[in-house]
Order: C-alpha cells, then structure tokens, then sequence
C-alpha cells in the first residue's frame, strides 16, 4: 500500500504537467495558425556581414530588410532576406552587401512581398502593424554579443 506522501507527489506532479500544457498551449501557436500581427526582434550585433534577427512574425509572406543609417536617417538597403512565408521565423539570417563596422546604427524593416516572390523596391510594400505603424526596429554594431533586445511590435 502506498503512503499519503507517495500520492502527493503525483498529485503535484499531475499538477505541474497540466501548467506545462496550458503555458505551451497559450505561448506556442498550434502549427499553421499565423499570427494576428506583424513584429521583429533583434539584438545588436557585431561587425561583420552577417545579421541574425532574433523573432519575425509574418501574417503574409515577406522579407527582413536592413538598411543603413545616414545622419540619424534610414540609408541604402544593405541586404534582405530570403522570401519567409507567414508565421513566426526565428533566427532568420541575413548576408549584407557591406561589412557593419563597430558602433553602426542599422535598420530592421518587414516588407510585405507584393507575390512574385521577389523583393523589389518599388513593387513591395512595407509592413504596417495592427495600430497603423510601419514594422521597423533600430540596433547596434557593437565590439560583443549583446543581451538588449530591440522589438516592434503591434
């Protein structure tokens, strides 16, 4: 026979794996559920070619678009992504045309492909977010690996 101390502990165990299932079931979309808003996260990063954007979340297909900083103003575009489909993208990487250098300020834009999937200016369309703002987000070059998280979001 088994003691009270016994059945506690699945009883909290039961109760543990039932807060498990409802913290995944309202944090992780059921897969093909697209969110309901467009967003992107990234951390600074270092020099070099390479980007990794952190979190995209796509209604619509589209692309991850860094561009330059000009005196405080958006400047050149400097790369893209691939064409990502709807849903949420994590690690997306993004090869630049020109090296970033140490203490560059950089733009993420989300692009909304207009269906060819090819990005193309004009032709695609910038990404507007549930409250009407367009989906951007600043970061740095910096000289280490960075725990400050930039986002937009609706």
């Amino acid at each position: 026979m088994a003691s009270s101390t016994s059945y506690t502990w699945i009883w909290v165990a039961i109760f543990v794996l039932i807060v498990a299932i409802i913290i995944i079931a309202i944090v992780v979309p059921p897969p093909g559920v697209l969110p309901t808003d467009y967003s992107i996260q990234i951390l600074n990063q270092s020099a070099g070619i390479n980007i990794t954007v952190s979190q995209v979340q796509l209604i619509s297909p589209g692309y991850v678009v860094i561009n330059s900083d000009v005196n405080g103003a958006v400047g050149n575009i400097l790369g893209h992504s691939e064409l990502l489909s709807g849903g949420v993208w994590n690690n997306v990487f993004i090869k630049l045309n020109t090296p970033a250098t140490l203490g560059e300020k950089l733009y993420a834009f989300l692009y909304v492909d207009n269906g060819n999937s090819t990005f193309e200016l004009p032709g695609d369309n910038q990404a507007i977010d549930n409250q009407g703002n367009p989906v951007e987000v600043s970061f740095y070059i910096t000289n280490q690996t960075s725990s400050q998280l930039n986002f937009s979001s609706g």
